[in-house]
């Protein structure tokens, strides 16, 4: 299977999860754009305008470190362009995975009771 495509089934298979906003600047601004570089200062523009979701965290630090990296390597011939998609596209993946992860262990539990017959019962999910 292609880098393009794995980074595409990545990018398309998190879509639901907690980083909308740049999942989505990420799927469009790929689609834009063969080149990585190009595609990266799209996301950049889209993060600078505050289109691409919440970055002020150390996940979406982490993000932007990391896509200046692949554009370094790739800047200097170290990575092609499908292998720093297909990277960032995991990096993506890895963050968004994280975030839901935090925000399922600060979620509180839900208990919903019920009284049948002066019975009460309690579940807790």
């Amino acid at each position: 299977m292609k880098l393009t495509t794995i980074a595409a089934a990545l990018i398309s298979g998190i879509a639901l999860s907690g980083c909308v906003g740049l999942v989505d600047a990420q799927s469009k601004c790929s689609a834009q754009s063969a080149s990585y570089l190009t595609m990266w200062d799209c996301i950049r523009g889209r993060v600078a305008a505050g289109t691409a979701g919440q970055m002020n965290n150390d996940l979406g630090v982490r993000y932007l470190a990391v896509s200046d990296l692949l554009a370094q390597s790739v800047r200097s011939g170290q990575m092609s362009d499908a292998e720093a998609k297909a990277r960032l596209a995991i990096e993506l993946e890895r963050g968004n995975s994280e975030f839901n992860r935090r925000q399922a262990a600060s979620s509180p539990n839900l208990t919903r009771c019920t009284n049948t017959n002066g019975v009460v019962n309690c579940l807790t999910f």
